[in-house]
């Protein structure tokens, strides 16, 4: 292993995983340093223009941050397949490192031109570890977990706060979630529903992705549909059955905007007694997870935030992260209703 690589690991604190390639883990590290390197580039006095109090401007972080990981990645040249070099060049894969700071609060936004990382912040994860949010100046008592930090803490500290504040949603069952939606939503009649995919919460495939399908049809009950729009791309309806008739409520942009419908049919499995499954695997001190469909944004930013993508760095199903955050992992993923099975 090259020096520089080793000595960033333990700094860090990262150890390869059993039968993990030199590659994979070298690519790990690399990840997580990027991250603390963007985050403390962020508040940079820039080179390019003038000293300003909002941090240094998102162009100026991401050009020093490019130049780093140029040189970490010429250290480890195994590691570009986990990278995906066929796809994603320097300033790609700076960009997935940045953007996922962002969506899990590491960097605020300041102004248009401005992100800064969030100010120093504990939360804890237990009695014993805390997550420590913000730009770190020494790492003698932390340890990286993907783009997070954690470190040991007293339940007295002061400065801490719950990790639950962290995610509004992921506490209340997909069932609760989705019988409130239901019960405060308007149907209009339709006429036709020749366009319409129906969630058929009874296919035994845990990737929902696959579970619509065509109809001529709509079952009883109030049911999930979608239409397609373009490639890719759906509008999401709640559908109802009375008699002869059909009703619809064309659902909100924000649940499609986050990827709340992924709530709705986690709630929809479970409540037709066939719920998601998942695997886990606990590797000394690391859980690997492997998902079968991504989560609600809410969860999957939490996800992003404390762990490493397993098989590449666009990875949005499987992931590695420390066994500090299995129990409120484990605790999202029952809420969701996910049943899981270890591997």
């Amino acid at each position: 292993m090259n020096p520089i690589i080793k000595t960033i690991a333990d700094d860090l604190k990262i150890f390869p995983i059993i039968r993990e390639s030199e590659g994979s883990f070298e690519a790990r590290v690399i990840y997580s340093a990027i991250a603390q390197h963007i985050k403390a580039a962020s508040n940079d006095s820039s080179i390019y223009e003038p000293i300003t109090s909002e941090g240094a401007s998102i162009v100026h972080t991401k050009r020093r941050c490019r130049n780093i990981l140029e040189h970490l990645i010429l250290c480890s040249p195994s590691s570009k397949d986990w990278f995906d070099y066929k796809n994603n060049n320097l300033d790609s894969i700076i960009e997935i490192i940045y953007s996922r700071l962002v969506m899990t609060g590491e960097l605020l936004k300041n102004r248009d031109r401005y992100n800064v990382s969030a100010t120093i912040k504990r939360f804890n994860v237990n009695d014993r570890v805390c997550y420590y949010r913000g730009i770190a100046t020494t790492f003698s008592n932390k340890k990286a977990s993907g783009l997070s930090l954690i470190e040991n803490t007293t339940a007295s500290s002061e400065d801490s706060s719950s990790i639950i504040e962290m995610l509004p949603n992921s506490f209340e069952s997909a069932n609760n979630y989705w019988k409130k939606y239901i019960r405060h939503i308007s149907f209009e009649k339709i006429y036709s529903i020749d366009d319409l995919e129906i969630f058929d919460a009874d296919m035994k495939t845990s990737t929902l992705y696959n579970c619509f399908k065509s109809v001529n049809s709509i079952p009883k009950g109030i049911s999930l549909a979608r239409k397609k729009l373009y490639e890719f791309d759906y509008c999401y309806y709640i559908v109802k059955r009375v008699g002869d008739n059909i009703y619809y409520h064309s659902v909100e942009d924000y649940y499609k905007e986050t990827n709340e419908h992924f709530r709705f049919r986690y709630a929809l499995r479970y409540l037709h007694n066939n719920p998601v499954k998942a695997g886990f695997n606990l590797c000394g001190d690391m859980v690997k997870l492997h998902l079968n469909t991504k989560l609600p944004n809410s969860e999957m930013a939490f996800l992003s935030l404390i762990s490493w993508p397993e098989r590449n760095i666009n990875d949005d199903v499987f992931f590695i992260f420390s066994t500090v955050y299995w129990d409120i992992i484990k605790s999202i993923l029952e809420n969701l209703h996910i049943e899981l099975t270890e591997m």
